[in-house]
């Protein structure tokens, strides 16, 4: 008996001889009450500590930056401990799962998508610029860090515990509800654009605010595509992870 002959009936092929295919499909009981109570419940809670740690942290620190940070590290942390806790009352895919190794080359991808986004946006404000058109500035964020101080609590959050939250709830939870529904594609098409709409009301700043939402529109889109094709969160969270790190450094040096 042959190699093949054996291999047929291992774990990997069906008793007629055909390669089994892994189901994609989302893991079931995901309902959008279950989704809304988790996530009211754990801001509520994550509100309430950040409140508590960042009030101590400020009359320590004596500063408002950090107090804020500290605040939203813990929401965030918050989050991310609550869908632990839920993902093994639910039966939803857990942290391990969602965060499993990928190896080397999607992860640089991931960093290698943000930094061709940040290119896109410069490219498109510059071509722009040169047409005649008047883009504008786009208001600095409050949360990037003003001075080199602040950077380890900024690089905290916004490179590790945000994305890693984000994308557990959007390319994560959320992809996986709206699959059970529609289309995947559609699925991630519609969480871009909630994704991006969330993250600042990008459109009262005039043209360089469609600029900024179309980048963050077209990263929702990648880090779907990310979590799609590698069942991992860890390609998405890179690349969220490196485009929030630029942000961090490209603030500085422009105040330096």
């Amino acid at each position: 008996m042959t190699y093949r002959s054996l291999s047929l009936y291992s774990p990997d092929f069906n008793p007629h001889g055909e390669r089994k295919i892994e189901s994609s499909a989302p893991p079931p009981g995901i309902r959008f009450r279950h989704i809304a109570f988790f996530l009211l419940g754990a801001i509520l809670v994550g509100c309430l500590i950040g409140a508590l740690i960042g009030i101590a942290v400020y009359g320590v620190a004596r500063s408002n930056y950090v107090g804020e940070m500290v605040f939203a590290i813990s929401l965030y942390a918050t989050l991310i401990v609550g869908y632990h806790w839920t993902s093994q009352e639910r039966e939803w895919t857990g942290l391990r799962a969602r965060f499993s190794p990928v190896g080397k080359k999607p992860l640089i991808l991931g960093a290698s998508a943000a930094v061709a986004l940040v290119l896109f946006t410069w490219m498109v404000a510059s071509l722009l610029e040169w047409a005649g058109v008047k883009v504008g500035e786009y208001p600095s964020p409050p949360v990037l860090p003003h001075d080199w101080k602040q950077l380890p609590l900024a690089f905290l959050l916004l490179v590790i515990v945000a994305p890693m939250c984000e994308e557990l709830i959007f390319r994560g939870l959320l992809l996986d509800w709206l699959k059970q529904k529609m289309n995947v594609r559609l699925a991630a098409l519609i969480l871009s654009m909630v994704f991006a709409a969330l993250h600042d009301n990008a459109f009262a700043h005039g043209i360089i605010g469609w600029i900024i939402f179309s980048g963050r529109f077209l990263m929702g889109l990648a880090a779907s595509a990310f979590a799609i094709k590698y069942r991992s969160l860890r390609p998405s969270t890179i690349m969220h992870g490196t485009l929030n790190g630029i942000a961090c450094i490209s603030e500085l040096l422009g105040n330096a």
